[in-house]
């Protein structure tokens, strides 16, 4: 059995189903797959269905709004301030409330500016040349470390916790790669040392960083459509 894209791009849920196998597949029944949202909730209303005009859920379904990704994680785990740290100078360039939430390739959110002057709760820092991304996190120091958009691009990715929905792909097979849920889809080419568990992706050009956790869906190249395997990142090859 082959998983495809679904018909409407906006609502395609094929990266987060691309770690089944062959094993669950042979289970599932799609009935909405071949339907775009607009007609679903026609049918819908037809049927009389208190749900055909619900609002469309953009956020993590068990976050609240009220509470946002901070309250919600602070109910489980204790958030740990942190300073930042600017490569390219060694200097701190402020400081950041919960560093939790910060994720590898984020850009927004750090409080920072092209001056590197205080800004949404930072610390003035020295001066700034350009726009800053994260690069790393460092929890036992607590340290954040940005850097210019140059530093914050990858070669390749290494993903483990692999999936195929048929047989293992081989090393120098060329496949697409997808790395959020309706992300930018990358070509990349799987290099020596991919095996059943493991697989290592080298892109055609750099890429912007991937957050180690992240699941890298694979497609095939023959038919865009259609889900190859998955991967969860360890790690980036820069």
């Amino acid at each position: 059995m082959a998983l495809l894209r679904g018909v409407d791009p906006a609502k395609d849920q094929s990266y987060v189903l691309s770690s089944l196998t062959q094993r669950e597949l042979r289970y599932l029944v799609f009935p909405l797959g071949g339907l775009g949202k607009a007609e679903v909730r026609r049918i819908a209303a037809g049927m009389g269905l208190r749900t055909a005009a619900k609002p469309d859920s953009l956020d993590v379904c068990f976050v609240a709004s009220t509470e946002g990704r901070k309250g919600f994680l602070s109910r489980f785990i204790e958030l740990q301030a942190a300073r930042i740290v600017d490569v390219e100078t060694g200097e701190a360039a402020g400081e950041i409330e919960a560093m939790e939430l910060v994720t590898v390739g984020q850009r927004k959110g750090l409080g920072l500016n092209a001056g590197g002057r205080e800004s949404s709760g930072t610390r003035e820092a020295g001066r700034d040349s350009g726009r800053r991304y994260v690069l790393s996190l460092d929890v036992h120091a607590r340290e954040v470390v940005v850097g210019s958009s140059s530093r914050a691009r990858e070669r390749g990715l290494i993903a483990g916790q692999v999936t195929w929905m048929d047989a293992p792909r081989c090393a120098g097979e060329q496949v697409l790669v997808q790395t959020s849920a309706h992300g930018r889809v990358r070509a990349a080419v799987l290099t020596e040392g991919s095996g059943p568990s493991i697989m290592m992706l080298e892109y055609d050009c750099p890429e912007q960083l991937v957050a180690p956790g992240q699941t890298a869906a694979l497609y095939s190249v023959e038919c865009p459509e259609e889900v190859i395997g998955s991967g969860v990142v360890e790690r980036g090859v820069r």
